[in-house]
């Protein structure tokens, strides 16, 4: 679908509602850049007298966009109803829900919008900007914006919140908005809830919005929230963790698995065996594979070849020197260099939001790749806060990054490894790649790989170092056990 059919399927819906000082001049402002894109337009605004037209109600006339005003004698805030209102109004296939305060880069996200979707988020992130924000995210800010200097009312990035979209028909199949939610918030939390739960199609954008500032209104804020909990039979803590598990859900939908294989018939045959008991996980969640091979060996490229048909989606790729797996050259800087080439290259390459890195000696067992994926989905575990080194079943989750690391069950094997190999612990500053989930696009960050001048050499090692001065800290989880072959 071009970008002219998608504008022209679309209506934007701007719910305005006590329009005074920097909330008028937001609205203002953000009518303006939508009015730049397109003109599919509708001002919905909540009035108590309709006699006079309101400055909101001339803007909007004066830029040839349509309105219309509802009457309410509540003082409260009625957005749901503003909102289910101007949607019955709309003759087009989807909305864009878009309030006065909240600003996108419309033409950028419209060309991204994938219309086989029902719902659509069109910002991964959305507040308001200070001196302390990234330089590289300000760049992105257009210099004409007011009020961004002031200090922030909250960071959102919930559907139903600031900015969404939507198809009619699945709107109203949910149930549209909760009109009984009249105050200030709540009304986006319960929608929220019931777009995931229904499981429908939904896209999210990697944007960035900005929340303009303004003065906030927090009337009913308490009672909104009680409802909610009445409603939905769960506490506020609750209700957050089941919409940031359902967002990174579908935030980290595209997943990836890359394996080195060093030509090993043994290596070969135990990934093999690991990814054939995953089979069910890897073909529902449409996993990508992507094999790296050394091309000079011929045998072991036809082997590959083989055992690759018995996967759906699944890419081979030739490495002139992925490195040998001789123990005695574990220490070997050229090995090591080697190999931290290929892993930036991997993730450099990697179109996913998970890369897992699984080394073909590693043997992890039956279930935990979707364990894997659930923790990294699900960061908020009962022992993700533990920084402790001590654990037989070993692995860490790394904040911020949701990273799951498998250890290995060692016990002895690799005395070359130095202070992990009798100890049954890895330190916690440690990241190990063998079986690994990675935020792809975060360590996309920390490329090139380049090992550094420390004892022990090492892509991983690398990684780690990039983390910690980054401030993404290892967390120990303790759920799969992994055994190593050498």
């Amino acid at each position: 679908m071009t970008y002219q059919d998608k504008l022209s399927n679309l209506t934007f819906l701007i719910p305005i509602f006590n329009l005074k000082d920097e909330r008028l001049e937001n609205f203002k402002y953000v009518l303006s850049k939508i009015k730049e894109v397109t003109n599919n337009i509708l001002v919905v605004e909540q009035v108590k007298n309709r006699q006079r037209p309101s400055v909101a109600c001339k803007f909007a006339k004066s830029l040839d966009v349509k309105y219309l005003s509802v009457k309410i004698d509540d003082e409260n805030i009625h957005k749901s109803k503003l909102i289910n209102v101007g949607t019955d109004k709309i003759n087009t296939e989807f909305v864009w829900v878009n309030d006065a305060d909240c600003y996108l880069k419309f033409a950028d996200i419209v060309k991204e919008i994938d219309m086989r979707s029902n719902f659509i988020q069109p910002y991964f992130f959305a507040k308001k900007l200070d001196e302390s924000q990234s330089i590289n995210i300000r760049q992105n800010i257009p210099t004409d914006i007011k009020f961004i200097n002031k200090p922030d009312i909250g960071n959102l990035c919930l559907y139903g919140a600031l900015s969404f979209i939507f198809r009619k028909i699945a709107f109203a199949a949910i149930g549209q908005l909760d009109e009984a939610f009249a105050g200030y918030g709540f009304e986006d939390n319960d929608l929220c809830i019931r777009v995931f739960k229904s499981k429908q199609s939904f896209q999210i954008i990697k944007k960035y919005g900005i929340h303009l500032w303004h003065e906030p209104v927090w009337n009913n804020v308490y009672s909104n929230q009680c409802m909610l909990e009445i409603k939905h039979g769960m506490s506020l803590d609750e209700i957050n963790i089941f919409i940031g598990a359902s967002y990174r859900l579908n935030i980290y939908s595209k997943i990836e698995i890359a394996t080195q294989f060093r030509g090993s018939d043994l290596f070969l045959s135990n990934i093999l065996n690991f990814l054939h008991s995953e089979k069910d996980f890897i073909d529902n969640m449409s996993v990508k594979l992507t094999w790296y091979i050394n091309s000079k060996n011929e045998i072991f490229l036809q082997k590959i070849k083989k055992a690759a048909n018995s996967f759906n989606d699944i890419d081979i790729m030739y490495l002139d020197d992925i490195g040998g797996h001789n123990i005695n050259k574990y220490l070997d800087a050229s090995i090591h260099s080697n190999i931290s080439q290929n892993y930036s290259d991997i993730f450099s390459n990697s179109q996913s939001d998970i890369l897992i890195t699984l080394e073909d000696d590693m043997v992890p067992p039956p279930g935990s790749l979707s364990l894997l994926y659930n923790y990294f989905i699900n960061p908020g575990r009962d022992n993700a806060g533990s920084i402790a080194c001590l654990y037989e079943d070993r692995g860490c989750h790394l904040d911020n990054i949701r990273g799951l690391v498998c250890g290995e069950n060692i016990s002895g094997k690799r005395d070359s490894i130095g202070d992990i190999a009798n100890t049954g612990c890895i330190p916690y500053n440690r990241v190990p790649g063998g079986f690994t989930a990675f935020d792809t696009n975060i360590v996309k960050k920390f490329l090139p790989l380049n090992i550094f001048n420390i004892e022990f050499t090492g892509w991983d090692w690398k990684i780690s170092r990039d983390m910690l001065d980054n401030n993404i800290q290892p967390l120990l989880c303790t759920d799969i056990l992994c055994d190593h072959l050498i």
